[in-house]
């Protein structure tokens, strides 16, 4: 992954934080995009970082299943 990866990987997780509380709908998405790519590149940070805040925002959607 080059530096212009892990600038953009940054950002989609800094913007799945920030929307957590209010818009957890557009956390889900960009932690389908952290997972896809963490998978891709085989980053098991990414991946934490993802399946936690995709449980996260199941959470606070009330919606547990």
């Amino acid at each position: 992954m080059n530096q212009t990866e892990n600038v953009r990987m940054i950002a989609l997780m800094e913007h799945a934080v920030e929307n957590l509380a209010e818009h957890a709908e557009i956390t889900l998405q960009d932690c389908e995009q952290i997972l896809s790519d963490g998978k891709q590149n085989k980053n098991d940070m990414y991946l934490g970082f993802a399946h936690y805040y995709s449980g996260e925002a199941y959470y606070t959607l009330n919606n547990v299943n």
